[in-house]
């Protein structure tokens, strides 16, 4: 038989150690396809997800949340990089490295919250820390705490620095607008394009 369904405390581990369990789920043979109707979670490293109905193509090595999608990851060794993120769906290439959340994403990590219709983030080879950012779609960052900058935009790419936390660049295209700090009060920049350049740190703008 090419079609199996499984139930009860059902376990996919692959070889590079993602964990997807459910409570029943049916398998493809030809396709590859794992669909999961009810309640899913998954842990692979630091990042743990949940949500309501899954696929998983073992072909593509990708995994998707499908309803009330919820990713954490958390803090690394030296006690940062921790974050939750929220959507409607949520999907996890791992053969191309990237993280993908759809149907108003909302993330809380270091210090900032980040909210898109739609946001990927492109993740370093072992899928421990974030390349790049696209969001898309009613695009917004808030910073908090001293030296904090906020942005928003139709659309806003970010390019991290090599710690996978460290802003270095961002695009804002259409409608955009950046909060920055000052001396005497918080400075405010409105256009229909910004690029911005970043000191090493992150904490200024060049």
């Amino acid at each position: 038989f090419s079609t199996a369904v499984v139930r009860g405390n059902v376990k996919l581990r692959t070889s590079d150690d993602l964990l997807v369990t459910c409570n029943e789920g049916t398998f493809n043979d030809k396709t590859g396809m794992l669909d999961v109707p009810g309640p899913v979670k998954f842990t692979r490293g630091r990042m743990t997800g949940t949500g309501t109905g899954a696929t998983y193509d073992r072909n593509r090595d990708v995994l998707w949340l499908l309803a009330d999608a919820h990713i954490t990851v958390t803090a690394d060794e030296k006690g940062g990089g921790a974050l939750q993120a929220n959507a409607g769906t949520a999907g996890l290439a791992r053969a191309d490295h990237y993280v993908r959340l759809s149907k108003t994403a909302h993330v809380v990590a270091d210090n900032r919250t980040i909210d898109a219709d739609d946001l990927t983030a492109t993740l370093t080879p072992d899928d421990q820390k974030v390349q790049q950012m696209q969001l898309r779609g009613n695009s917004r960052i808030v910073g908090t705490g001293p030296g904090a900058q906020s942005m928003s935009a139709k659309d806003i790419d970010l390019t991290y620095g090599p710690d996978g936390r460290t802003l270095q660049l961002a695009k804002l295209m259409e409608q955009s607008s950046v909060q920055l700090p000052a001396d005497g009060g918080a400075r405010k920049i409105t256009a229909r394009m910004i690029d911005m350049t970043m000191t090493p740190d992150g904490s200024a703008v060049t």
